[in-house]
């Protein structure tokens, strides 16, 4: 098994890490506490893009008892998500349809398919749009979404190969 992504939580003594098996193509979510390492996803399965030896890094963030993790699954185009509550072991599956999620400050922000950028406190139902949809109706490609301090900020493009059209901000929320 070979790790890809790694994270260490804020004020604690958390580590979070992903493995990776070349076959078959598979990883799976850990977390060290207490000085033990516990499995926390074992059915993840990554994408293999065109090269076969560097995988789809699966992205972890932690937040106050919360752990976000995210793989791209072998049959989507988008990753999947999911937040885990590492002090009581409950996990909750994220909406598919966002194509980035982040963790921070107490705070899920996610980039949805058509561009809006979104954000909600965790443990309510009460999300904010950030910004609108995008222009175009074309496929996003996000290069950064990160939440931290009461800021959410991204950076993404969409349209043309050779002339795309580039959308950053931040918000205070």
């Amino acid at each position: 098994q070979q790790g890809l992504a790694l994270q260490l939580a804020e004020a604690v003594s958390t580590i979070a890490y992903t493995g990776y098996n070349r076959s078959p193509n598979s990883g799976s979510v850990w977390i060290h506490l207490g000085g033990k390492n516990r499995l926390v996803s074992p059915e993840l399965q990554y994408s293999v893009g065109s090269s076969p030896s560097r995988p789809y890094l699966a992205s972890l963030s932690f937040s106050g008892p919360w752990l976000l993790y995210s793989v791209q699954s072998s049959s989507s185009r988008y990753p999947t998500a999911e937040l885990l509550n590492r002090v009581t072991g409950q996990r909750s599956a994220l909406p598919a349809g966002p194509i980035a999620y982040a963790l921070g400050s107490g705070t899920l922000a996610w980039i949805d398919a058509n561009g809006s950028v979104w954000e909600e406190p965790i443990g309510t139902s009460s999300s904010v749009e950030l910004a609108p949809a995008s222009p175009m109706n074309s496929v996003l490609t996000v290069f950064g979404l990160a939440v931290g301090g009461g800021y959410v900020a991204w950076d993404y493009s969409w349209g043309e190969t050779f002339s795309p059209s580039y959308a950053s901000g931040y918000f205070d929320v």
